[in-house]
């Protein structure tokens, strides 16, 4: 079955140093990595190409790659206490491993999508 992308876009709240993000949403890839569907993470800096532009604002994208059906992901997600803001926090009460919950928690900003592949993938040749 071909890979589907979720994009998450971020931007840590203001006065959250930048490297105290960093560290803790790299941390954070792990505990997703652990839901059914999700084979892969990424994260990057969105910058500007010369548009004067950025996506609603955010700073931030990690691209998950999931595998498997895209109704599901969800549900998945729901298991390991990871689908919304309450969740996480019920998560992080019940089981401190993984990264602590940042006291910004409630103030960083974020919005997601999933993409599915409408083709094949084009590449150069070897990449």
């Amino acid at each position: 079955m071909s890979k589907q992308l979720l994009f998450v876009l971020s931007s840590p709240p203001a006065g959250v140093p930048a490297v105290e993000y960093f560290e803790w949403y790299e941390a954070h890839l792990d505990e997703l990595l652990e839901v059914r569907g999700f084979v892969s993470a990424q994260r990057f800096l969105v910058q500007d190409l010369g548009s004067g532009e950025s996506p609603e604002g955010h700073s931030h994208l990690a691209i998950y790659e999931v595998e498997g059906d895209l109704a599901d992901i969800p549900a998945n997600m729901a298991e390991k206490d990871l689908i919304d803001r309450a969740s996480y926090v019920r998560k992080k009460e019940r089981d401190p491993s993984g990264p602590p919950l940042p006291s910004w928690w409630d103030e960083v900003a974020f919005t997601a999508w999933t993409c599915v592949p409408l083709g094949p993938r084009h590449a150069v040749d070897g990449a």
